[in-house]
């Protein structure tokens, strides 16, 4: 899979309106998967006896893929040219309330600009198990990945009203000793824009005292997943992303 890094010009929009996500350029950082699968355990037989016997593997998923990162950027306004008259600083995400303008990270699965309007709407797991054409049964389907409630949220002028099942929750670590305690803290949702593809919304989080990525080795302002199986074929998924800086 590959990632193309856009960069829009940032639309003007009404004074009394959010301005709409704008491209974002991205950074890559170190990438990593899980190391290939162990040989099979072996167990002698031998005939007239009957054997107990408790397997345990884990497998990788094919189907999903994880970004985790941190997030830059200012909020500027800016010509044409590209030229800016004033620039705000952004600074640290900061936590926000309830149907405020959540800092946001989008990907979405198309090289053309995501349709901004009022027809956005969150997507349940089941929702896109139908799009991406998944067995509702997989142990790692939309239905059984994204099985939390989204966050309502306001993205440009518009409110986007949280689903049951339809958030999916990536683990965090809070420090405590040398084992550390997983939390599902980081929130990935699915919305439509009325197109057959799909755009992924990940609520930026600010960094906290004691708690790390996935990894428990880093501290991030993100964590999402993203669908990365393209029906079987080696081309992958191709995302754009985009920023909501609040």
């Amino acid at each position: 899979m590959y990632v193309v890094a856009l960069l829009t010009a940032l639309l003007l929009m009404p004074l009394v309106a959010a301005s709409n996500p704008m491209g974002a350029t991205t950074t890559s950082g170190p990438t990593e998967t899980s190391v290939g699968a162990d040989d099979g355990a072996s167990d002698g037989v031998e005939g007239g006896y009957i054997y107990t016997t408790n397997l345990n593997a884990s497998s990788q998923t094919s189907l999903w893929t994880g970004y985790l990162g941190n997030v830059t950027g200012k909020i500027q306004l800016r010509g044409s040219s590209n030229k800016s008259m004033f620039d705000w600083s952004v600074g640290a995400v900061r936590n926000q309330t309830a149907l405020s303008y959540y800092s946001m990270i989008f990907a979405y699965n198309s090289t053309t600009v995501p349709v901004w309007s009022a027809g956005i709407a969150v997507l349940s797991g089941g929702n896109l198990d139908t799009r991406f054409g998944l067995e509702t049964t997989l142990s790692d389907s939309g239905t059984n990945t994204f099985t939390s409630t989204s966050t309502s949220v306001k993205m440009g002028n518009q409110t986007v009203n949280g689903v049951a099942s339809s958030a999916a929750k990536t683990i965090a670590y809070r420090d405590a000793g040398s084992t550390g305690i997983q939390t599902a803290l980081y929130e990935t949702q699915a919305w439509s824009d009325g197109t057959a593809n799909v755009l992924f919304a990940s609520i930026m989080l600010p960094i906290q005292a004691n708690l790390t990525a996935y990894s428990n080795a880093a501290q991030v302002n993100y964590q999402m997943l993203l669908f990365s199986n393209n029906k079987g074929t080696t081309s992958g998924v191709t995302y754009d992303f985009y920023l909501q800086l609040a």
